[in-house]
């Protein structure tokens, strides 16, 4: 709704969609919210292309670093980017808005 009412009131607006992400492997997540994620990753996507935004894909792009460096390197928790992983996110919406 807040997507819907604020392009009414706003129709030239340009939304970014970044998707949620867990890093199994921190002090606070496990292997079990990958599976819970999955209906916030489909929602982030649906939204995006509903809305016709741009999409962040940040699940996929710490899937894909971790292949260079342990989950704990990009956020100690899981949920919450270290320096490294803020880095990497902002990095990712700078490509992504550009």
């Amino acid at each position: 709704n807040l997507l819907k009412r604020t392009k009414e009131q706003l129709p030239g607006i340009k939304f970014v969609v970044c998707e949620p992400f867990a890093l199994a492997g921190g002090s606070a997540v496990d292997q079990a919210w990958a599976d819970e994620f999955k209906p916030y990753h489909a929602t982030a996507k649906k939204l995006a292309k509903e809305f016709d935004t741009l999409f962040v894909p940040f699940q996929k792009i710490f899937d894909e670093a971790r292949n260079y460096a342990p989950s704990t390197y990009w956020s100690v928790d899981g949920v919450h980017p270290s320096m490294a992983g803020a880095y990497l996110m902002a990095k990712a919406w700078l490509e992504v808005v550009n």
